[in-house]
């Protein structure tokens, strides 16, 4: 059996190797008209009797390769009409990854799982304002841990309406009375602040301050309550005994510890 092509341009048969075709993945040059074909495309078997006969009309030495073509860099596949033509294919080797490559991945995975369990913890009393959703898993998530969900505390969105200073003469020269209204703007509720009193003189110097925690300045009734309530106002009274300090001004804060 001999391998033969035809060219598509002329009609020419010629006899062909399988070096031939491979030389430069199947691209040739018609030894009689100079057209550049790919050899597989016409590819076929004959008896080796009939390729002699037409030895004189087909040489296989007429068939040349193309000089201006690149040599292909990948093996050619196998094509359908090949015929009985062997392309030779190169196998490649894969590699198993390491075992200590997986380590890293599980690894890795461990350090962002405690990473984000890390961020829920800190910011656990931003996520129930910002998701109320998360809420409840966030309260499941605090009974493995033995935590709780602290109220928002956010400073900002509270206010001081008003307030006042003047003594009490019922209960003495020296007795103070300090009333203030205080005005949570959230659209959720937050815990109850503290308030800072700076006592001053004429000239504005301090004389004396102090820190009212929400036990000091909340009512009986109010005690019990860890949260203002959105949009909820509420009536601040402290009584003082300002001694011989003769204040004549004041200055009043809300904060957060």
């Amino acid at each position: 059996m001999a391998l033969v092509t035809r060219c598509p341009n002329c009609e020419t048969t010629f006899r062909v190797t399988a070096q031939h075709l491979k030389a430069h993945g199947g691209d040739v040059r018609c030894g009689s008209c100079a057209h550049v074909f790919n050899g597989f495309a016409t590819l076929a078997t004959v008896q080796e009797t009939r390729a002699d006969e037409s030895s004189e009309e087909a040489r296989a030495d007429e068939l040349l390769y193309p000089n201006q073509l690149a040599v292909p860099q990948e093996i050619i596949e196998e094509t359908p009409s090949a015929g009985n033509l062997t392309i030779e294919r190169e196998y490649y080797e894969l590699s198993k990854p390491h075992k200590k490559q997986g380590g890293w991945v599980i690894a890795s995975l461990v350090l962002c799982v405690l990473l984000t369990g890390q961020l829920i913890y800190s910011y656990r009393s931003e996520i129930s304002v910002q998701v109320p959703s998360a809420r409840l898993y966030l309260e499941q998530y605090c009974e493995l841990l033995g935590c709780t969900i602290p109220p928002s505390q956010q400073a900002d969105l509270l206010s001081i309406e008003s307030s006042d200073l003047r003594s009490d003469s019922a209960e003495g020269p020296e007795a103070t009375i300090l009333t203030a209204i205080l005005r949570n703007y959230a659209p959720f509720s937050q815990a109850y602040p503290l308030l800072e009193l700076t006592l001053t003189d004429v000239q504005e110097q301090t004389l004396a301050s102090h820190i009212f925690k929400p036990s000091e300045y909340l009512g009986r009734e109010m005690r019990s309550e860890q949260t203002i309530a959105p949009g909820q106002e509420i009536e601040v009274k402290v009584y003082l005994d300002t001694g011989d300090l003769n204040a004549v001004g004041y200055k009043l804060f809300l904060l957060y510890p």
